[in-house]
């Protein structure tokens, strides 16, 4: 909408620079009769731009952006339009409508049906300010050839399918865009937990010394001093049960530090 709005009033500036500078019209504030150009509409649009400039930071207008700038379009047109009763003239610029609607729908391409709807309106500006334009500003009849009957309609054909196919390109750019933030959202937080299980396994490791190499290794001193014969005679029976508690052991503390040895490879330690 903001490129639009900037786009309108570049064509503003381009219209009074060649309405002045080239044909050598001077400005005139409202309509009237003679070589001049009026002002009083470009001014209103200029100013209605660069404050749709300003509102499309709100949240509203970017919700109805369209809305606001088919309005604007239509208003345009009609600034236009009425620009025809600024002179003697009574041909009619549909060039300048074209421009308008082109450049609309370029800027932000709408779904077909309200491009076509959009077009409709452009097309029924100049009918309407033919048939009540001059009873209610005292000008003469303005005449609209078939030929430009027959470009706006075919400006509005080829628009609306234009509008419409860059509408469906951008959505399916912006459905793509939605599903790479929603899959990445779901890999980072992924990622997330796969940082804290790495955490809950780091600290079960560091804890594996402590909660079981400690206790093992209390428990493997009274052996030996068994087997040793610090503790007095043993029977044969009672020596074999403890040299296969030993063993076993000194099997649990060889997993255990298989289990330590693993992690340190893991955290990149080894």
């Amino acid at each position: 909408m903001r490129t639009c709005c900037l786009l309108g009033m570049l064509v503003i500036v381009f219209y009074m620079t060649i309405k002045w500078g080239f044909e050598g019209k001077q400005p005139h504030w409202t309509q009237g009769t003679g070589d001049f150009v009026s002002v009083a509409d470009k001014v209103f649009m200029f100013v209605l731009m660069i404050a749709i400039f300003v509102w499309s930071f709100s949240s509203f207008a970017v919700r109805h952006a369209r809305l606001i700038v088919g309005v604007g379009l239509v208003l345009a047109g009609f600034a236009t339009a009425l620009d025809d009763f600024a002179n003697e003239n009574t041909a009619i610029a549909v060039g300048w409508l074209v421009v308008i609607f082109v450049a609309g729908i370029g800027t932000m391409p709408f779904r077909s049906i309200h491009a076509l709807l959009l077009a409709i309106a452009m097309y029924l500006i100049y009918p309407i300010v033919i048939e009540y334009g001059p009873d209610f500003l005292d000008h003469p009849e303005l005449h609209m050839e078939r030929s430009q009957r027959l470009l706006m309609a075919i400006t509005g054909i080829i628009g609306t399918v234009i509008s419409g196919n860059l509408y469906h390109n951008r959505y399916l750019a912006f459905s793509r865009r939605e599903k790479l933030k929603e899959a990445g959202a779901r890999i980072a937080d992924q990622a997330h937990r796969l940082e804290e299980l790495d955490r809950i396994k780091a600290r079960f490791f560091a804890n594996l010394s402590h909660e079981f190499r400690t206790p093992l290794t209390l428990m493997m001193g009274p052996v030996e001093d068994a087997l040793q014969g610090h503790s007095g005679p043993i029977t044969t029976r009672l020596q074999l049960q403890l040299m296969i508690a030993k063993r076993n052991g000194r099997r649990l503390k060889e997993l255990i530090n298989q289990l330590l040895d693993l992690s340190r490879l893991e955290a990149g330690r080894m």
